[in-house]
């Protein structure tokens, strides 16, 4: 059964049609067949982020990568490394995705958006590399990593406006919605996140711990309702360009 957080789950099939634009539904389906495409290619991506990074700390932890643990230390390692190869892979289909979400109608101003969540794609991981090859002082790398982070955020918030968008062009205000809480769970998960960092190092690592741990579920269900929502919009957008084809 589908729900609001599990993003294995198989959406439902949503109860209304998309709303009237003019003619049959004014929505040429074959405009929607690029969104549809790159939808799917990101929900993909991201179940083989969690897979790989579940099954790649697993099975490394497991066999002793770095000598730690139990079983052959080399065998970890090359598990680890093709479980490394795997989120690359991940990462390069999830680009792709967003490429083809580019091609989205132009009523639907939703273009401009996915080109901004590529540009910020681009930016994080140009940033990550620069600084772990230019920089060799502890301070300055943590600096180009915090920068890092942020344009990481910058990036799905970017693709929330972006999902936001489409479901209001295919006329879906209550898939629409589902960002709004999105963004809910993701600030608080920030801000407590910012709270514990923020706890004096002398009042105790169990002051600074709570805030954190519960940052820490926060960002968990903030993921996993994104990725429900890229699953629910996908069918949305399917439902919407069988309707406009009828």
């Amino acid at each position: 059964m589908a729900n609001d957080t599990n993003p294995f789950a198989s959406p439902l099939s949503t109860s209304e049609p998309p709303v009237d634009r003019g003619g049959a539904t004014g929505i040429d389906p074959y405009d929607l067949r690029p969104v549809s495409i790159g939808l799917r290619l990101i929900y993909i991506a991201i179940c083989g982020f969690v897979l790989a990074g579940l099954g790649g700390g697993i099975l490394v932890g497991a066999l002793g990568a770095g000598g730690v643990g139990v079983g052959v230390p080399e065998l970890g390692l090359i598990f680890g490394l093709v479980f490394g190869l795997l989120l690359l892979a991940m990462a390069a289909l999830q680009f792709v995705g967003l490429v083809f979400c580019v091609n989205a109608p132009p009523a639907a101003k939703a273009s401009p958006v996915a080109i901004a969540t590529l540009a910020f794609v681009l930016a994080g991981f140009g940033v990550s590399v620069v600084g772990s090859l230019v920089f060799d002082t502890a301070s300055a790398e943590q600096a180009v990593e915090a920068f890092g982070s942020l344009l990481g955020f910058a990036a799905p918030v970017c693709f929330l406006v972006y999902m936001r968008r489409i479901a209001n062009y295919i006329g879906r205000p209550d898939v629409a919605a589902r960002s709004t809480r999105v963004f809910i769970a993701g600030g608080v998960a920030v801000l407590l996140v910012v709270a514990g960092d923020a706890v004096p190092a002398p009042t105790g690592n169990l002051a600074m711990a709570v805030p954190l741990v519960f940052g820490f579920i926060s960002f968990l269900v903030a993921f996993l309702m994104y990725a429900n929502m890229v699953a629910y919009l996908r069918k949305a957008v399917d439902e919407a360009g069988s309707f406009a084809a009828q």
